[in-house]
């Protein structure tokens, strides 16, 4: 029970309730007829239309790894009964530009099936996310050569400050 939430829990609790009160239901006695009754109750009423409009309007959001929009499409993708033409055509829809441009512009042009495809985005999101951190890493060394620097202007203006107040206290 401790699995089920909100409304489900209650519907539970209330059931469990009228088999106290000598009322069992035949569902609460197999797993399988207890998932139906789930599905009865909370279930999705379109399950292969709701998976369609859903991979629809999927797209892989900013700042995400390839791996969060493959997880998504893919669980949509295994509802559907669609030919690799259509998943294929979703799976780029959905991709970024910057993902797009980079599979729509190799010389040997787009692949042609939706594995390819797939593998390929894989490919060029790692490579994107590599260069990434190639670029902070070396961000982070300009940053900390500059700060150094910046440390060591301060201290040389620091010296010179006071050896020149030095001298000049001097009779």
């Amino acid at each position: 029970m401790t699995y089920l939430s909100s409304v489900a829990q209650d519907w539970f609790k209330v059931t469990l309730q009228q088999k106290d009160l000598g009322y069992a239901q035949p569902w609460l006695v197999t797993w399988h007829l207890f998932v139906e009754e789930l599905q009865v109750h909370f279930g999705l009423s379109d399950p292969v239309g709701d998976a369609a409009s859903l991979i629809d309007n999927l797209c892989m959001k900013p700042g995400n790894k390839i791996a969060t929009y493959n997880v998504e499409f893919m669980r949509y993708a295994a509802q559907l009964n669609w030919n690799d033409t259509v998943l294929y055509h979703h799976f780029y829809q959905g991709l970024p530009n910057c993902l797009q441009d980079l599979i729509a512009n190799r010389e040997q042009g787009k692949p042609t099936s939706f594995h390819a495809m797939y593998q390929l985005a894989i490919i060029f999101d790692n490579r994107y996310w590599e260069r990434n951190r190639e670029r902070d890493h070396f961000r982070n060394m300009e940053k900390e050569a500059a700060d150094s620097h910046h440390r060591k202007q301060g201290r040389m203006a620091q010296f010179s400050a006071s050896s020149q107040s030095s001298t000049l206290s001097r009779p």
